[in-house]
């Protein structure tokens, strides 16, 4: 039994066009492969220039900083005008600023003198006031050293020479000429005479007139006439 071997067409033609069709997709993905390696190529370029390009950027960015946003880079900085002075510049004025402070200071001056001199009065009404607060309702113990303090304020406002020896109604008459206040050498400022040379029982002092020559003898260390003006 003999076996013949017969040419099939469809099979042979199916073969040539299966051939055809891996020859295609050969090419496409040759294609496909290059059009990769192009682009991997791009990618590489890319990536070298991007650091020149951060840092180009990070360049522009620090120059931009030294005045308000980088975004605005380009707008000038707002520059103000000098601030008004509060010193005038005309001569006249300036000399009239310096005439007022040298004034000021002088007046100043004598201001702080006059109460440096004047300490020997509040000294004075400070030991008043304390002698009057101990004494409480014995007003007879206050009026007693009325006549040492007007005494000793007088000796420390004027010339010892032209105080110490005066008495009597001399005394009282200088009261007088050094103090505009109610006069010492008539009415009540008269029994001042008894309370320095009399005894306690025969002052003849009721509590009104006691206070009375309390607040006349306060008055007059405190507002008596200083030595220059007299």
């Amino acid at each position: 039994m003999s076996t013949t071997n017969t040419f099939d067409p469809v099979s042979a033609s199916d073969a040539a066009g299966f051939t055809e069709d891996a020859a295609g997709a050969i090419e496409h993905a040759t294609g496909a492969i290059e059009d990769a390696a192009s682009a991997i190529k791009k990618t590489n370029g890319f990536l070298e220039n991007t650091p020149g390009s951060i840092n180009n950027t990070s360049s522009s960015i620090e120059n931009t900083s030294s005045f308000g946003n980088y975004l605005i880079h380009g707008i000038d900085e707002i520059i103000l005008p000098d601030a008004i002075s509060y010193w005038p510049t005309a001569p006249g004025w300036q000399a009239l600023g310096v005439l007022v402070g040298v004034v000021v200071i002088i007046r100043a001056i004598q201001k702080a003198k006059r109460w440096w001199r004047n300490r020997y009065r509040r000294e004075a009404l400070r030991q008043l006031n304390q002698v009057q607060k101990q004494a409480g309702k014995q007003l007879q113990d206050v009026v007693a050293v009325l006549p040492h303090f007007i005494k000793v304020t007088a000796l420390q406002a004027y010339p010892r020479q032209e105080v110490a020896s005066l008495s009597g109604k001399p005394w009282l008459a200088f009261l007088d000429a050094h103090y505009s206040g109610p006069a010492f050498s008539k009415g009540i400022g008269e029994k001042l005479l008894a309370l320095a040379y009399l005894p306690r029982e025969q002052w003849q002092l009721n509590d009104q007139e006691s206070n009375e020559l309390i607040n006349m003898t306060r008055r007059w260390i405190a507002l008596h006439s200083e030595a220059t003006d007299v």
